[in-house]
């Protein structure tokens, strides 16, 4: 039968009937979190005299997983005393003026007829901008029993906890533990493992988890099911689940409406699985046209500082009812979108950049990704003087003030129209065209810099051994360039910020390369320098369509196959002679004093030195055997069966690249340089560029 609390812990003037609800659930000995049992918890937190997890202001509780056991603590301490609570992701920062009005709407709501607000979450809400939705214990304790009820799920039995307790869909498996008196079982949402499946019955998974699952090929014999939701569903993805047996339910619902409202039974079928189900019983929902509203007692209690929602609920989702009463869900009416599982405002975004790069305009959409469902990419405008970085510097600035879901995957640096001149439906259009021609950069995880005009032709440009993108950005300074195409600055793998991945050879990278850039429905330009000029090469051999392609002191692969051979052992060998960052600056001042770096003065061979003593030497270690010249096939361009635009730059004092030019109809020497002629000689080497790109073909 129902156990209840000795009474006498309380003060019966006090407890409302609600928080006597959820606290009874503590009179069990069945265990709760780590050695506890229930009624050993309700112990520690009724005992305490001061909250472990001190509340900013006596209302923000900060969430991290690795401090659950404080976190719970101190919630139900202060459910116990009747006190509101606001649960915040331990990354979101406000500011004093931010604290501020929030404490006064608090103090200042009045929702007569309803109980006074126990739990506030953060959410972008329907509109994306950041609301405050306030829940009743009333409200979480009937969402949780319509879930239990309509997946008929019984006491005792698991349901992970694969989401954040800051947000309502992870709140709500705490919850639903509860009522079944069932173990809490914290599950890392980034990194599910085989333990985690085999300890629960149930998960709830936003797609972007899904994705990793299937991808780990874990075994998911004891699951009774996966519930789905947080955004549209690729049903390619659920199809690899229901194809081994595994049960999954599509659901639909939203911080107001204080989690799931509407969810299909477990099942293997993907027609069903194409909808959201059905509403549960007591709630109603409406279209008008195909925008969805939501009628029902549940609901939260509103947002913070606003009206309540009184039983109804207008979100900003489309929608169609088919096949005996299923909701599908469409999309949205405006232009919020989803990004693994979060509502993404893209002027919110804007203007978060605004707080950390000086801005002339700026413009954030979506593109599609198969990860996260949809990405954002932002356009920007900096002022006049300002340093154009790399994305991943300004991820790096950003993440100070924006949740890891806010920040943009990927930025183009261009110039906008002003503010008083809105950007046209057009103009998004082909912005977001442009955005998706490059997204295989982002999926390449590439660190870049895209400049100069989105439409017109692109221009890719490759560094050298142990250098960066950072040390090809005088290109940025060229308003010919800047005007004419749009340039793309590129970290190759092992040097600046992108990784090296083992799993990949320098050749089979310039593959998968060329055939993105296949894709892209404009001719190509390339332009590389020493190593960067045989990727460029390398690319060139596989691409199947014209393109010009720029080469600086590059080499085309070694023709004799016993020096092939010897080139090899070599770059191989370095990587066991230097083993120690002393080891490897004394490298640097050897490599300077290789003949193909002739003419360089002391100050400046102590300039290139001091930029490249801070990689990381392990690095440059496998940079070496990855780029070495002895993979590439020995081909010349001219028999190279696509007719491309080759044009080869070298150094007056380069004697063995001077050579090499012999192999190319275009033949361009830079007087007073040697290998390097762009650093040696940059005037006339921009000179020389600007020549051949304003007279090809």
């Amino acid at each position: 039968g129902t156990h209840y609390l000795n009474w006498k812990y309380f003060d019966m003037n006090n407890i409302d009937k609600n928080r006597r609800t959820l606290l009874d659930i503590f009179h069990s000995d069945n265990d709760f979190i780590n050695d506890d049992t229930y009624h050993q918890f309700y112990e520690r937190f009724t005992s305490l005299e001061v909250e472990p997890i001190a509340c900013r202001n006596d209302l923000f509780l900060q969430w991290k997983q690795e401090q659950v056991s404080d976190f719970l603590l101190t919630l139900f301490f202060r459910i116990y005393h009747g006190k509101t609570t606001l649960i915040l992701d331990h990354n979101i920062k406000h500011s004093e003026d931010e604290t501020y009005d929030i404490n006064q709407k608090l103090k200042a709501s009045n929702h007569k007829g309803h109980e006074k607000p126990s739990i506030i979450l953060m959410t972008s809400g329907s509109s994306g901008r950041p609301k405050y939705v306030m829940y009743s214990l009333n409200n979480l304790i009937k969402s949780a029993t319509d879930t239990i009820e309509h997946y008929k799920i019984r006491k005792g039995e698991i349901w992970g906890a694969s989401l954040p307790f800051n947000h309502i869909g992870g709140l709500m498996i705490l919850i639903r533990t509860m009522l079944l008196n069932s173990k809490l079982y914290l599950i890392d949402p980034s990194n599910i493992t085989q333990d985690d499946i085999e300890n629960t019955s149930y998960l709830s998974l936003v797609p972007t988890q899904l994705s990793k699952l299937i991808n780990k090929g874990l075994d998911f014999k004891n699951t009774k099911g996966i519930v789905i939701g947080g955004a549209k569903q690729n049903i390619d993805d659920l199809k690899n689940f229901t194809d081994k047996g595994i049960k999954i339910s599509t659901s639909y619902g939203m911080s107001e409406t204080c989690a799931q409202i509407a969810a299909t039974p477990f099942t293997n079928d993907l027609e069903i699985l194409e909808s959201v189900g059905r509403p549960f019983k007591g709630i109603k929902i409406t279209l008008n046209k195909e925008r969805i509203s939501i009628h029902s007692n549940r609901l939260a209690i509103g947002y913070l500082g606003e009206a309540p929602f009184k039983s109804f609920f207008q979100t900003f989702d489309r929608g169609i009812i088919y096949n005996k009463y299923h909701l599908k869900v469409l999309g949205r009416i405006d232009d919020i979108y989803i990004s693994g599982g979060k509502n993404i405002d893209p002027q919110l975004i804007s203007d978060k950049i605004k707080q950390h790069l000086k801005l002339k305009n700026s413009f954030t959409h979506p593109i599609e990704d198969d990860y996260f469902g949809e990405i954002s990419v932002s356009h920007i405008e900096l002022e006049d003087g300002e340093e154009i970085k790399s994305s991943y510097d300004i991820k790096d600035a950003l993440s100070t003030n924006m949740a890891p879901y806010e920040i943009p995957k990927m930025f183009f640096h261009h110039k906008l129209k002003n503010e008083s001149l809105k950007i046209t439906h057009d103009d998004k259009e082909k912005l977001k065209d442009s955005a998706k021609k490059y997204k295989f950069l982002y999926d390449l995880k590439l660190n870049t810099i895209h400049a100069g005009n989105p439409h017109k032709k692109p221009l890719f440009i490759f560094h050298g051994f142990m250098g960066s993108l950072n040390e090809m950005k005088f290109f940025l300074r060229e308003t010919y360039l800047t005007e004419n195409f749009h340039l793309i600055l590129i970290d190759l793998p092992g040097h600046g910020k992108s990784k090296l991945r083992d799993e990949q050879s320098f050749i089979s990278f310039a593959k998968d390369f060329a055939a993105n850039l296949d894709l892209i429905d404009q001719k190509i330009h390339m332009l590389g320098y020493s190593m960067g000029a045989r990727f460029a090469y390398e690319i060139s051999k596989n691409l199947k369509k014209p393109a010009l392609i720029i080469l600086e002191s590059g080499s085309i692969g070694i023709e004799n196959e016993d020096l092939r051979i010897k080139r090899l052992d070599n770059d191989k060998s370095f990587m066991n002679k230097v083993s120690s960052k002393s080891e490897y600056i004394e490298f640097l001042k050897q490599w300077y004093k290789l003949p193909i770096f002739k003419g360089l003065n002391k100050d400046q061979v102590k300039e290139l030195t001091n930029k490249r003593e801070s990689n990381d030497t392990e690095a440059v270690k496998k940079a070496c055997a990855y780029y070495s010249p002895a993979h590439q096939q020995f081909i010349k361009a001219e028999d190279i069966e696509v007719d491309h635009e080759y044009h080869y730059i070298y150094g007056e004092w380069d004697e063995k690249y001077k050579l090499v030019s012999n192999s190319f109809k275009h033949r361009y020497m830079i007087k007073k340089s040697s290998h390097n002629t762009h650093y040696m000689n940059k005037s006339s080497y921009l000179a020389t560029v600007k020549d051949i790109l304003s007279q090809e073909k």
